[in-house]
């Protein structure tokens, strides 16, 4: 029997030598046709990356603009030829406290803001001093329109006397974006033509003229 099987493997060794060629030639062609798969795969991709104007645009999302770009304060207009018609009220700011005191009618108030206006008494766009989201917005016979705005911190900038509202509740706007115009109401005539800005956080007033070119977290800190 031993005899036998090993005449048998002896005739079938060429038959064996032959399938397993053929085999391992099945084998090598399987292995690069995937290789040439995944280059042409991978060629596909780079092209598309590369030709698609989506990919390498320069407007960074939200996210990435509140994690690599820190915002600094702005004025609530535009250029440097601007005049101050009312001071924040502030006992400290002797030279000033005249001027940070609203008369309406016979009523008098301190100033919680600070109102900007041109020499020219000129009306002007009003500009957002950081980026961030509507949250109010109404028109009020004595305090002209008003815009709020949250920022990322939960500090507020709201906007009054203004003519012209350009925003609405639950727009994202950005730094220096226009938001409105300037205007004049009988809430603080003498301010004339002007913007009143008030910064908000946690329910107390800022004074504005001390936060210009400080970001978010500068003026927190500086409470």
């Amino acid at each position: 029997m031993k005899d036998k099987m090993i005449n048998f493997l002896k005739e079938r060794k060429e038959l064996f030598i032959f399938v397993g060629i053929v085999m391992l030639i099945f084998a090598t062609v399987i292995t690069i046709a995937e290789l040439t798969s995944n280059d042409v795969s991978e060629v596909g991709k780079t092209t598309a990356t590369t030709n698609n104007p989506t990919q390498t645009s320069s407007r960074p999302t939200s996210s990435s603009t509140k994690t690599n770009i820190k915002e600094t304060m702005m004025r609530p207009l535009a250029g440097d030829q601007f005049v101050i018609n009312r001071y924040f009220f502030d006992l400290a700011d002797v030279a000033n406290l005249e001027d940070s005191v609203i008369k309406t009618g016979n009523v008098y108030e301190n100033s919680r803001g600070v109102s900007y206006g041109l020499e020219s008494n000129e009306a002007f766009n009003v500009i957002a001093v950081f980026s961030g989201n509507v949250t109010f917005v109404d028109n009020d016979e004595l305090l002209g329109g008003i815009v709020e705005i949250t920022h990322e911190n939960g500090l507020i900038s709201r906007y009054s006397s203004l003519s012209q509202i350009n925003v609405i509740v639950g727009d994202q706007v950005d730094i220096s974006e226009t938001i409105g115009v300037s205007g004049e109401y009988e809430y603080d005539l003498d301010a004339k033509n002007h913007v009143h800005l008030q910064l908000i956080y946690n329910g107390k007033f800022i004074n504005s003229l001390n936060c210009y070119g400080k970001t978010l977290e500068e003026i927190i800190a500086s409470m």
